[in-house]
Parts: C-alpha cells; structure tokens; sequence
C-alpha cells in the first residue's frame, strides 16, 4: 500500500512519541517556513509593543495606532487581559504573547528556517539544532515602530538574521501525546550572544511535529543586543520596559527518506 507523505509524516512523529522505553533512533527535522512564526513582545506592552512574523495569522492583530491598510477579526478589537491598563505601564507576565497562535495555517511570511537533529527520538533526548529569524519580517503593524525595531534589530543589513541554537534539552516529561520541557541554549544577534533557557512544549500537528517555545530577557538586556535603542528615548529608557519575550511556533517535518526507514514516496 503506498502512504501520502502526510500520513508517513504523521506515523513517524507517533512514533517518535510513544516507541516503547529501551527502543531509541536518531532522527532529523526541518522547520517548514511558512507555518512556522517568531514573535517578540515587551512587558507592558504599551498598547502596542509586540511583532510577529506571520500578521495573516486571524488570531494575531496589530496594537493602538496601527498604521492604514490592516484588517483583522472584529472579535480582537476589543484587547483583552488587561488591555485598558497597558498604557499606565501594567504588567503581565502569564497571558504572553498576547495573542498566540491556536491553529497552524500556511499563511505564514517564511522568515523562519531551521534544523534540528534528536539522538533519542524515544525520549526526544539529545535533541540539538538550530533556528533563523529574518528580522525585517517582524512586523509590529505600524510604520515607525517597524521602521525603528528594524533599525534596532539591524535589519537593514540584507540577510540579518535572529539566531537561535539549541544544544540541549531538560526535564522533558510526556502527557499524553504532549512533550513539556526546557530548552537551553544561546540567541544571537547583532553580533552578541547571549544564553537562553527557553519553555518547551511539543506535539503533533499539521503533519509532523509543533514545538513552541518562549523565553524571557530582561528588558535592559536590549542595550547589549540592539545598542542602537539607547538613542532613541524609548521606554527602555526611562525604566517602563521591564521584560522581553521572545519565542516561536515552529512546524517540524521529518527528513524525508528517514521517516521510519522509509521515503514519502514508498
């Protein structure tokens, strides 16, 4: 019987997920770009201070002062979770991002790219690899802030890019179908690295295998990574930025040809 490649897909991330204890088998994933995002997000927020890479997705919508032409879902006018108190500088540090991503579309900019190989699919053990972030696809929904972040980001250098490298993955526990987990590692940018431990959580979706991820850095830690911020007297200057959020929705497929020893084409 010939399989789709969706259902090789779909077999092989089952059993990477429920091959019985004792078994293992190294295995190779690949980031599919355009239903997989990044975002970034300041706490407080201020109304508006937060980008993605993917603005077709219908959960997403852009802040206060959005600049002309965006069109988003009625049902998001209305902020929630503290919405109405951002503009006073208050916090949130559990309903991050904002507005996340509930069901994966291909609508997605492909700004994102990314390898990653598991030593132990039974355990998703020893899984290292790493993910690209084109910076001049985050986009905030306004004009100057995009413009400013850009800058900031130093996406005006063609190609500039957000790296992330994952050497290692901790306290990975199962329930159910779902892996939850850390990850840690380092992000680079501008030409400084710094470490990252990030939130994992993984599953199957959309044919292979969802992991989203999100990490925290200090607000302040932006002086270091984008010094261009400091001239611009933004709220990271007088203190009210307290924390960055990063994180990523990533979709992973399975290399073709390695799907339980087999190609998508058998």
């Amino acid at each position: 019987m010939r399989l789709g490649t969706h259902a090789v897909w779909t077999t092989f991330v089952l059993v990477g997920l429920l091959v019985p204890v004792g078994a293992s088998s190294q295995s190779h994933w690949t980031v599919e770009a355009n239903t997989s995002l990044a975002w970034w997000e300041i706490n407080p927020t201020m109304g508006h201070l937060w980008a993605t890479t993917c603005p077709g997705d219908p959960g997403w919508r852009p802040g206060a002062g959005f600049s002309s032409g965006w069109s988003f879902d009625p049902a998001l006018d209305a902020l929630p979770r503290g919405w109405a108190g951002a503009g006073q500088g208050s916090t949130d540090t559990v309903h991050v991002p904002l507005f996340p991503r509930y069901d994966v579309r291909h609508v997605c900019t492909e700004a994102v790219r990314g390898e990653f190989t598991v030593d132990d699919s039974a355990h998703w053990s020893g899984l290292h690899g790493w993910v690209a972030i084109r910076s001049a696809d985050l986009v905030t929904g306004e004009q100057f802030h995009d413009v400013a972040m850009r800058r900031a980001l130093g996406a005006s250098s063609a190609g500039s890019e957000i790296r992330v490298t994952v050497d290692s993955v901790v306290d990975m526990t199962r329930h159910g179908d779902t892996l939850v987990g850390k990850a840690a590692g380092n992000m680079a940018l501008n030409g400084t690295s710094m470490p990252m431990l990030a939130s994992v959580r993984a599953f199957p979706d959309s044919g292979g295998m969802r992991v989203v991820v999100k990490w925290r850095l200090p607000a302040k830690a932006l002086y270091t990574l984008t010094p261009s911020l400091a001239k611009m007297s933004l709220g990271l200057d007088f203190g009210l930025w307290k924390d960055l959020y990063m994180g990523a929705d990533l979709v992973l497929l399975p290399s073709k040809g390695l799907a339980l020893g087999t190609s998508a084409a058998q």
